[in-house]
Order: C-alpha cells, then sequence, then structure tokens
C-alpha cells in the first residue's frame, strides 16, 4: 500500500472540491443563495456536504490506486486522473443541480471511469515496455 499516493488523492480531493464549491458559489454564481453569507460559514458547510456526498468514490479511487502491482509513475498518473474524474463529476452535478438520487448513478459512472482509465493506463505503460524490446 502506498501512503503517499492515498493522501495526495485525498488531499487533492478536498482542495479541488473546495475551490470547485468557491467558484460555482461566488464567481459564477451557481447553487443555493443561502450558503452564499459575508462569514463563508455557509460555504464552508456547503463545501462539507460536497466532500461527504462523493467521499465514496474518493475512497473507491484510493483503494484502486494502493494495489500493490501498481508502479510508482502509473501510481502517479492514476492520482492525477481519478481527481480529475471525481472533481469533473462533482462539477456536473453541481451545474445541472442534480438531485440525490442520481448521486448513485455518478458513483457507477465514476467507478466505471476509474477502472477504465486504470486498465489505460497499464496497458499505455505496457505497450513502452513492448516497444524497447
Amino acid at each position: 500500500m502506498d501512503a503517499r499516493s492515498i493522501l495526495t488523492l485525498l488531499l487533492a480531493y478536498s482542495i479541488g472540491t473546495l475551490l470547485l464549491v468557491f467558484v460555482n458559489l461566488f464567481v459564477l454564481d451557481l447553487g443555493d443563495p443561502k450558503f452564499r453569507d459575508v462569514l463563508f460559514s455557509g460555504a464552508l458547510s456547503y463545501t462539507l456536504l460536497w466532500l461527504l456526498f462523493y467521499l465514496p468514490l474518493a475512497l473507491v479511487a484510493a483503494f484502486l490506486v494502493s494495489r500493490p502491482w501498481i508502479q510508482r509513475k502509473d501510481r502517479n498518473r492514476l492520482v492525477v486522473l481519478f481527481v480529475v474524474v471525481i472533481l469533473g463529476l462533482l462539477e456536473l452535478a453541481f451545474i445541472l443541480d442534480l438531485q440525490w438520487p442520481y448521486l448513485f448513478i455518478e458513483y457507477a459512472l465514476g467507478t466505471t471511469a476509474f477502472l477504465i482509465v486504470r486498465h489505460l493506463v497499464s496497458h499505455h505503460h505496457l505497450g513502452q515496455n513492448e516497444q524497447r524490446e
């Protein structure tokens, strides 16, 4: 298990979620207006909600990244790509104002995307090794 990759993924997920929520609320004027108070306490609680909603996807990504047979170079790529997938789904839900039942569909889509990305990254690495020989 690679604790550094897991921590990097969870930290990037948390910071990315925080940034997305603040940009959506205060720059793009999206989301529930009651969370736009002056002291940001509403925005922080809103961020916590989004963090909790997408935490299952982040945990699945952390599990997939922690597999011992994944090489360090591939692990770093997976961390970046998995965070991009999670934040992309989060932003899609935010923009489309999806209701919570659709979250389960996003969980399925996210997990499927993770598996496809992991497959592509591992096969890309294998293809490079075959070209060198």
